[in-house]
C-alpha cells in the first residue's frame, strides 16, 4: 500500500509542475510579447497622425488609419483601452474621449521640446510618451452622469496613479518606472492649478497657493521631475482643445509657476 502511494505521488508530481509553470507564465509576460507595447507607442510618437492641427481655432483631426495597427496593439495590451476610447467628459471643453485625448498629449509631447531631448534613451522617451498617453485613465473609475458621462472629478489624478500602480506589468513598466509615473499622474494638474492662480487672481489666496507650491516641490524632489511636469501639462492643455494653450496663455504663465516651485526644491 506504501509503495502504491508512492508511485501515484511520484506520478503527480510532473502533473504539479507543469500547473504551476502555465500559472507562472499567465502572470508573467513571455519574452515573446515583452516589448510589443513600447514599439506601439514608439512607432506612434514618431507618426503624423493629429492632422490639420494648424488651422486656427481649431484642434486637428485624429487620422486613425494612419496607426491603425498601433491602435490595435493598445486595445490588445493597455488595460481598459477600449473603454476609454468610448467614454466622453461631460464637459464641452474636453471635446474628446479620454483616450483620444491621451493620444492627443503624447502627440504633442513628443513634439516638445523635452520629448525631443529625451529622445537619447529609448527607454526614457518610452516612459514619458506611456505617461503623457495613460494620464488620465484614472477618469475611467471617476464619477459618470445620468448619461453615463464622465463627470469633472479634481481627485482623478490619485485614481491615474493607481491605475499604473495596478497594471504595471501589463503596461511593460518596472517597478521603478511604474512609481515615477505613477507620482507625476498623481500631480499632473498642479502644475496647472498654480498657472491658474497666475491668470484668475481671484482663484485662490496667496496663502493656498503658496502651500501647494510648497507641497508640490517636496513631492517632485528635483528639477527633472519639474522639468517633465511641466512638459507634461503643456502637451495636456494642447490635447484638450485647439484654443486652451494660447486661452489660457500657458506660453507665459506656465514658465512662471515651474519657476515658483523651482525655487522651493529641496537641495537646489
Amino acid at each position: 500500500m506504501i509503495a502504491s502511494r508512492t508511485r501515484k505521488a511520484h506520478w503527480l508530481q510532473p502533473v504539479v509542475w507543469i500547473a504551476f509553470a502555465a500559472a507562472l507564465a499567465l502572470a508573467t509576460p513571455t519574452p515573446a510579447l515583452a516589448g510589443i507595447l513600447e514599439k506601439a507607442v514608439l512607432a506612434l510618437a514618431e507618426k503624423d497622425f493629429v492632422t490639420g492641427e494648424d488651422r486656427p481655432r481649431t484642434d486637428g483631426e485624429l487620422d486613425r488609419n494612419r496607426v491603425a495597427a498601433e491602435l490595435r496593439v493598445l486595445a490588445s495590451r493597455v488595460p481598459r483601452w477600449a473603454e476609454a476610447m468610448r467614454l466622453h467628459a461631460d464637459d464641452p471643453k474636453h471635446p474628446h474621449t479620454i483616450a483620444e485625448h491621451g493620444l492627443r498629449a503624447l502627440y504633442h509631447y513628443a513634439r516638445g521640446p523635452h520629448g525631443r531631448s529625451s529622445r537619447v534613451n529609448r527607454r526614457t522617451f518610452f516612459v514619458g510618451c506611456l505617461t503623457a498617453l495613460l494620464h488620465d485613465m484614472g477618469k475611467l473609475d471617476s464619477p459618470r452622469s445620468a448619461s453615463g458621462r464622465q463627470l469633472q472629478d479634481p481627485s482623478h489624478p490619485a485614481l491615474c496613479a493607481a491605475y499604473i500602480r495596478k497594471h504595471a506589468v501589463a503596461l511593460e513598466l518596472e517597478p521603478g518606472e511604474a512609481a515615477w509615473v505613477a507620482k507625476m499622474l498623481a500631480h499632473h494638474r498642479d502644475l496647472g492649478v498654480l498657472q491658474r492662480s497666475l491668470r484668475e487672481p481671484g482663484f485662490a489666496k496667496p496663502a493656498q497657493v503658496a502651500v501647494w507650491r510648497t507641497a508640490l516641490a517636496r513631492a517632485l524632489r528635483t528639477r527633472p521631475n519639474l522639468g517633465f511636469l511641466a512638459a507634461l501639462t503643456e502637451a495636456d492643455v494642447k490635447g484638450i482643445n485647439g484654443n486652451a494653450y494660447d486661452d489660457w496663455n500657458l506660453r507665459e504663465l506656465l514658465p512662471v509657476a515651474e519657476a515658483g516651485v523651482a525655487a522651493e526644491l529641496p537641495g537646489r
